[in-house]
C-alpha cells in the first residue's frame, strides 16, 4: 500500500512543529560500545506504566467499589465487557511484572 498520500501531510505537520527532530533528538541516542539489554529496563518500566494507567483508566469506568456490588462489577466486566478479560488480567499481571521490571531496573 502507498504511503504517498500521507507524506505532504507529514510533511506539513514537521513543518508546523518540528516533530521530526523531536523524534530524533529522543530517538536517536548514540549508545556507548558494550551496553546490553538492562539498559532498557527504565523504558520498559515506562511502557508498563503507561499499560497499567490506561487498563486502570478502563477497568475504573466499570467497576464499583461498594461491598455490594464490587463482585458483580468485576464478573460483569470478564463476561459482558468487549475486551473486559484481557484488560483485567493486562491489568493484574502488569503489576506483578512492574515489581519484577522496577527491581531489576533498581539493580
Amino acid at each position: 500500500m502507498s504511503r504517498a498520500w500521507l507524506d505532504p501531510l507529514l510533511d506539513w505537520l514537521d513543518h508546523r512543529t518540528g516533530y521530526r527532530f523531536a523524534l530524533t533528538h529522543l530517538l536517536d541516542e548514540p549508545l556507548p560500545h558494550g551496553v546490553g539489554w538492562f539498559f532498557t529496563l527504565g523504558a520498559l518500566l515506562l511502557m508498563l506504566l503507561s499499560v497499567q494507567a490506561a487498563s486502570g483508566v478502563v477497568l475504573m469506568m466499570y467497576y464499583v467499589p461498594s461491598p455490594d456490588f464490587a463482585w458483580d462489577s468485576v464478573r460483569m466486566i470478564i463476561e459482558k465487557v468487549q475486551f473486559g478479560r484481557i484488560d483485567r488480567n493486562l491489568h493484574a499481571f502488569g503489576a506483578s511484572v512492574i515489581v519484577l521490571v522496577a527491581a531489576l531496573h533498581l539493580l
